[in-house]
């Protein structure tokens, strides 16, 4: 029948297209590069984006992978725009961008053609609603947080506030989820919050956050001093109220919800995600890492929070000070962008 040899005809040249295509030996590296740290979706993702845009480049001016320049990324996505879902759009971008990290770490590559690009892409800021700290912020409030505790040291209430502001930035966990955690639920010796079907958790058991190392330590010290049964709930208060608690220490302050620290994880982590890949190649700009740790059904969602990473924090230093606890003076947060008007994101996942 004329449709089905028609069919045939097709699925023989795609694959004699693919056999074609894996004689690349720059992607063939960087697919051998991907398996070792990533799951075989991504892997076919991202190296099947390469072979797609090889494929661009060849046919609009013969020109290679490392001749690539900014215009010519621009170019292709631009011409996808209409054909591709924001979130395949999205693991487009991050493959793509991945794959000329790979190029300058390994191979050498002298210039990168992605930053003119990725400008080309900023969220429209026209209609911002909502407040996010930057690092540098983030760390004054910890300083005010230290201070409302030894104001009145015995006081439960300061220092379970304390405990659940760290253990926010320093998981990223929804509020709902986060307010019925139980100590059953923290694995202490990896640091990962173990989330099951006691809990309201929208992605089920593949959602398991990571707490930073400083947010675990506040948690363990406020255990040891008001323990907590295992199987019961580790707060006090409710959503209600810790929505008001939060509400009267914050005033004064940029005007954050509990999903502005949910916000604040997910930059950091994009920001740096090697104190967090143990045993793995640490690599920055990874989205699909970040969606992991958010547990974020789309990576058009995570895109959200990873492209104004750079904003919330540009320094190492604050980096290290926000996951692992060290103190920086206060004297030298106010000369930063601590006192600077907060920075503010588009919609709430």
């Amino acid at each position: 029948m004329p449709l089905i040899d028609n069919i045939r005809k097709a699925n023989a040249a795609r694959q004699a297209n693919i056999a074609k295509r894996r004689k690349n030996p720059f992607i063939e590296e960087f697919r051998a590069y991907l398996v070792i740290n990533r799951a075989p979706a991504t892997v076919q993702k991202y190296t099947s984006t390469t072979y797609n845009f090889a494929d661009y480049l060849k046919a609009a001016g013969n020109r290679t992978l490392r001749q690539a320049k900014a215009a010519d990324i621009l170019g292709w996505f631009g011409k996808l725009n209409d054909r591709v879902g924001k979130a395949r759009m999205a693991e487009m971008r991050a493959g793509l961008h991945l794959f000329y990290d790979w190029m300058i770490d390994i191979k050498g590559l002298k210039a990168h053609p992605f930053p003119r690009f990725l400008g080309k892409f900023q969220i429209d800021h026209t209609s911002i609603t909502r407040p996010v700290p930057t690092a540098e912020q983030f760390l004054m409030l910890r300083h005010a947080l230290n201070e409302h505790v030894k104001a009145k040291p015995e006081a439960q209430p300061r220092h379970e506030l304390r405990c659940q502001i760290e253990l926010m930035a320093g998981t990223g966990i929804r509020e709902g989820v986060f307010m019925e955690l139980r100590p059953s639920h923290v694995d202490w010796s990896s640091g990962y919050i173990m989330l099951d079907d006691s809990l309201p958790n929208k992605r089920g058991h593949e959602y398991q956050p990571r707490c930073t190392p400083y947010a675990l330590v506040v948690l363990q010290r406020y255990l040891e001093r008001w323990p907590v049964p295992k199987h019961e709930r580790l707060w006090t208060t409710n959503k209600g109220k810790f929505d008001k608690h939060l509400r009267t220490f914050l005033k004064g302050w940029p005007d954050w919800t509990a999903h502005a620290f949910r916000y604040l994880y997910g930059c950091m982590n994009y920001f740096r995600s090697l104190e967090f890949r143990e045993g793995q190649p640490p690599s920055r700009h990874d989205i699909v890492f970040v969606r992991d740790m958010l547990g974020h059904a789309s990576l058009a969602t995570t895109d959200r929070y990873v492209r104004l990473a750079r904003r919330l924090c540009e320094s190492d230093e604050m980096w290290e000070a926000w996951a692992l606890g060290k103190i920086v003076p206060i004297e030298k947060l106010k000369q930063t962008r601590g006192i600077m008007p907060q920075v503010e994101l588009e919609g709430v996942a």
